[in-house]
């Protein structure tokens, strides 16, 4: 205990002071202090910890399903503990910061130079259209569209009010295949070349998709549009993916999987969905939810298989109200066998 001088000669009594009250005080400033930014770094690290676990127990790949999220919480919390004061608050900011930037991320639009195509390639730009929400404005949708000029579109949650998205798109894309006539089937695809062996079906898992052939043009390439269940639904999203790999493992020629497949690129339902048919995922630019501009999660995908040659960074177009955002992207397509 001590007795604080107030600086005049005519106070008293002195003010005593606990030096042990005071420094209990500081020591619990300072575990405050620490403790957001620790608690910030741990949940991160669980949760990318937690998404590994999916290669022993299936449920467990919902956490992989965000680990981009958990990573900007473990990073943030390795900026505070680093900070010398305000470790929470400044480990708060950086994940707040982070997460609206990897939001804006498909809105930057960063040019990148599309590659050359070489001797025996054609040029073929694809893109992936979920039109779901509420508050889509067909309008918009169409301009969004034809903003991204690609040459086949695949449309999910096409049903309904959306049908009148077709009719406006008919002049620029004549070919128009949908599946609507299968029960449970949302799904569209259009295209300014010709299709044949057009094909639909619902496995007994009930996952629609649709597929159709582009034909020698663009030797034989096959483009598949899919769109699978949400996640928490684990057990059943996994029972999806192997449904259509199992159709269509014994494809030949070049492969092109398109659509909303709920799942995002570190997801190991949509890895071993990729290793089992030869694909690699092209985008992970987060396209969910845009309702509000800044989408989360990368659930909308283009796979191709290995003789198609990516010739561009994907880009994302307008939601045009829908709670997704449009992909596009450009490849090579070659009479390869994959």
């Amino acid at each position: 205990m001590a007795l604080k001088n107030s600086g005049s000669n005519d106070a008293w009594p002195p003010e005593v002071i606990d030096d042990a009250a005071e420094a209990k005080n500081r020591k619990r400033k300072r575990h405050r202090e620490w403790g957001g930014a620790v608690f910030i770094l741990l949940l991160g690290l669980a949760g990318l910890f937690a998404g590994r676990l999916g290669v022993l127990w299936s449920r467990f790949d919902i956490f992989a399903q965000f680990s981009v999220q958990f990573a900007i919480l473990a990073f943030a919390g390795a900026i505070g503990l680093f900070c010398p004061r305000f470790k929470g608050l400044v480990a708060g900011l950086v994940v707040v910061m982070l997460v609206l930037t990897y939001g804006a991320w498909p809105s930057l639009g960063v040019a990148v130079a599309e590659k050359q195509l070489v001797a025996g390639e054609k040029r073929l730009k694809v893109a992936q259209f979920n039109l779901g929400g509420e508050r889509l404005d067909v309008d918009a949708a169409v301009i969004s569209l034809r903003a991204l000029d690609a040459d086949v579109v695949s449309m999910v949650e096409a049903r309904g009010a959306r049908e009148d998205l077709l009719a406006k798109l008919k002049a620029e894309y004549p070919y128009q295949i949908s599946c609507f006539d299968t029960p449970g089937c949302d799904l569209v695809i259009v295209s300014k070349v010709s299709l044949s062996n057009i094909a639909a079906s619902s496995s007994t898992h009930t996952v629609p998709l649709i597929k159709v052939s582009l034909g020698a043009e663009y030797g034989g390439l096959v483009v598949v549009g899919v769109h699978t269940t949400r996640f928490p639904h684990i057990t059943e999203q996994f029972s999806q993916f192997h449904a259509i790999a199992q159709s269509l493992e014994n494809l030949k020629g070049p492969l092109l999987v398109i659509g909303d497949f709920n799942a995002t690129p570190q997801s190991r339902v949509l890895k071993e969905f990729g290793q089992r048919l030869g694909l690699s995922i092209n985008t992970y630019l987060p396209t969910w939810s845009a309702t509000y501009g800044l989408p989360q999660l990368a659930i909308d995908h283009i796979l191709t298989s290995s003789s198609l040659r990516v010739l561009s960074a994907e880009e994302a177009g307008q939601s045009a109200g829908s709670d997704h955002l449009p992909i596009a992207l450009v490849l090579g397509v070659t009479a390869q066998v994959r």
